[in-house]
């Protein structure tokens, strides 16, 4: 899902003529964060595109982080150095999904 987020953003910043043209991945890479202060999940993404844009990872990250649309799942995104986009999960998303578990008991897996 964050990952959708992440490409929806980096089209809709190429749209807007904030991210140079170039070829994206089909999936954007996103695993935990390494520091809770950056929030939940961190993505690569505008790391990996500078390698082929030579754009600064920090100006790509900034680009693609404003154009990332709402969603019920995020609670609020950032940047960090060199180029990270950072996510922080919704509480109200999290409640939800522990509900789901709980109401399918052991049938979850």
């Amino acid at each position: 899902m964050l990952s959708a987020l992440l490409l929806q953003g980096a089209r809709a910043a190429q749209h807007a003529g904030t991210l140079p043209a170039c070829e994206l991945p089909e999936s954007a890479p996103v695993a935990p964060a390494k520091n809770a202060m950056w929030g939940d999940f961190s993505s690569a993404l505008a790391l990996q595109l500078a390698k082929t844009t030579g754009a600064k990872p920090a100006d790509l990250a900034a680009a693609i982080q404003v154009c990332i649309p709402g969603s019920a799942l995020v609670e609020r995104t950032g940047c960090s150095a060199p180029g990270f986009i950072n996510f922080t999960l919704a509480p109200a998303w999290l409640a939800q999904q522990v509900e789901r578990i709980l109401q399918r008991g052991s049938a979850y897996a």
